[in-house]
This record gives C-alpha cells, structure tokens and sequence, in this order.
C-alpha cells in the first residue's frame, strides 16, 4: 500500500509539473492571423476579414458590446515611425473616415424622413379638417381625404 501511495504521489507531481511548465497555448485551441497567434474568446461572435479578426458581443438587453480586433502582423519599411503612421492612416484614420461618411448619410436620410413624416402629418390634419369641419384631433378613425381639385 505505502508502494502504491508512493508511485501515485510521484504522478502526480509529474502531472503537475508538466501542467505548470507547459505553455498555455498546449493547454488552449489556438489560431493564428499571418504570424499573430492568438486564444479565441469563448462565447464571442467571430468575423473574418483580410489579415484582421473581429470578435463581437451584445448584450440586447442592457444595450452593452464588446468588439476585439487583432490585427495580422504587416511588413515593415524600416522606420519605426513611418510604419506606425502607415498603419494608423490605415487602420485607424480611415476607418473612422469611412464610419463618418456613413454617419453623414444616416443623418441625410433621418433628416428626410422627418421631413416626409412632418409633410404627412399635416396632410392628414388637413384631411381631418376637410372630412369633418372641425378642428383636426388625434383620432385617426376619419379614413383616407379625397381632396378635389379646381381648374382655373
């Protein structure tokens, strides 16, 4: 018994060494992006995109998000400076370019829709008035206006 106890205590001193020493990486699923390698979250939507890994998550009900990006490694030019600035233009500058002009546009379009909606709401007032003769309510029950029209 003292024997068994003796060979079962040494295994797993053995076991636990190798546990410490070992990388994490052997003891993880790993992936890499050129020579980046990296340990995918778990429970994170994944996005592929050329040399770039994207991965999301959303909370809907509290409204929170988590995005992590890791980028591949890109060839230097042998200034430290130039490359960081090469990378930030790309990376960084015109993303948020990009992101700004699409942010325009979304306002354009709400600024029409509003517009429209502003529009339609005072034909239905009209409406209101015309089919009843009293002053319009919120009651939207009244039905389509025909409205006619007078030639000069």
């Amino acid at each position: 018994m003292n024997r068994f106890l003796f060979k079962l205590s040494l295994c797993l001193f053995v076991f636990a060494a190798v546990c410490a020493f070992a990388p994490p990486t052997a003891l993880c699923q790993t992936e890499k992006v050129g020579i980046v390698q990296y340990m995918p979250p778990k429970g994170m939507t994944k996005t592929l995109k050329d040399n770039v890994v994207a991965f999301s998550e959303f909370d809907q009900v509290t409204g929170k998000y988590c995005i992590i990006t890791v980028y591949g490694a890109t060839p230097g030019t042998g200034s430290a400076q130039g490359d960081f600035r090469r990378e930030w233009n790309n990376l960084v500058v015109k993303t948020l370019d990009k992101a700004q002009a699409d942010l325009e546009r979304i306002r354009q379009q709400k600024a029409e829709l509003d517009e429209q909606e502003s529009r339609l709401a005072a034909f239905i007032d009209m409406a209101k008035v015309y089919n009843t003769g009293e002053e319009a309510t919120d009651d939207f029950s009244v039905g389509v206006a025909c409205v006619p029209l007078r030639r000069g």
